[in-house]
């Protein structure tokens, strides 16, 4: 349960669940209606507003990794370790008593674990966006299918799949996962298959147990102080030559009590691509003083379909041409 305003002030777990798979299965679905329910007592208030849909939804949600209650199993732990990662609140948690199911108990295990959190704190930045996102304008973090694709009938049924944002697909699974992907453009950002573009429709996809999983990416941003951390990310628009996308940044540390007096950075992203060029451009939405920010090392281009002539393309910033 929660209380009204609960998710302006604190994060929430999915309660003792146990270690099934079909317990697992509810993880992915109860994030999801945490991010989206609003208690009916708000709905019946003639206006609905953002701050009444901030104050009782809860984005920061997780639960008892490899079950509370019950034997977990090695595979069942791997699985629910691995999509665990992609839930704001994070922890391996089970009842007094039972064996210990700390990933490093099985080799697998431990090794799934760590590469599905460097791949967490990889994109953390953006997930952390997202939070912003939602404090300010109520918006979902971990978002259903069919809230990006709700003419999509085909998404409005999906349990084993799930949105950070609006950019990034997940879909958990075994031995091997059979996804739905809406009509769309979209690039796998998971081991080999990395940058590759991935047809929308029906897609099975091998899982294997230090595998990750396809999502749909336009833009990334690297940052040099922290070369494993990405710094932005963009949305296709549902065009192929345009996106767009956000970046919140702050000292990562102090605890928000109003955005008026916060220190933070935003800013918006929007790129265009022709036949003849692309272009990127950052507007700074909000500035801080005396925050430090990385800068932007590297940027990488999903489904660039036009051709680059090295000798002959030109590069500017701010309007002033650059060294290749």
């Amino acid at each position: 349960s929660t209380f009204p305003s609960g998710g302006r002030y604190a994060g929430h777990w999915l309660g003792d669940n146990t270690a099934t798979w079909e317990d697992l299965q509810s993880a992915v679905i109860g994030a999801q209606e945490f991010n989206m329910f609003v208690p009916y007592w708000a709905l019946q208030k003639e206006t609905l507003t953002q701050k009444s849909i901030k104050k009782t939804t809860s984005r920061y949600i997780g639960s008892d990794i490899c079950g509370f209650n019950g034997e977990t199993t090695e595979e069942l732990c791997l699985r629910w370790q691995q999509m665990g990662a992609f839930h704001t609140f994070m922890r391996n948690h089970n009842a007094i008593g039972l064996p210990p199911q700390d990933p490093f108990m099985w080799r697998t295990v431990t090794n799934a674990t760590i590469k599905a959190n460097l791949f967490r704190y990889e994109y953390l930045p953006y997930l952390y966006s997202l939070h912003f996102e939602a404090s300010m304008y109520g918006k979902t973090v971990i978002r259903p299918v069919f809230y990006e694709y709700p003419t999509d009938a085909r998404t409005h049924n999906l349990g084993d799949e799930f949105l950070w944002g609006s950019s990034m697909l997940i879909a958990p699974g075994a031995q091997s996962v059979q996804a739905y992907l809406p009509k769309d453009d979209w690039f796998s950002v998971f081991d080999y298959k990395y940058g590759q573009r991935v047809w929308d429709g029906e897609q099975i996809f091998p899982a294997p147990y230090d595998s990750l999983i396809p999502a749909d990416l336009s833009f990334l941003a690297k940052s040099p102080t922290s070369p494993q951390s990405t710094l932005g990310e963009m949305r296709s628009s549902r065009s192929p030559d345009i996106a767009d996308g956000f970046l919140y940044w702050d000292d990562g540390e102090s605890i928000v009590e109003s955005f008026a007096t916060h220190p933070y950075y935003h800013w918006t992203f929007n790129y265009k691509q022709s036949e003849f060029g692309a272009s990127l451009t950052i507007k700074m939405e909000h500035e801080a003083n005396d925050l430090k920010v990385p800068t932007l090392d590297t940027v990488e281009i999903f489904n660039y379909k036009y051709p680059i002539n090295m000798e002959k393309q030109t590069f500017t910033l701010n309007g002033n041409e650059v060294s290749k």
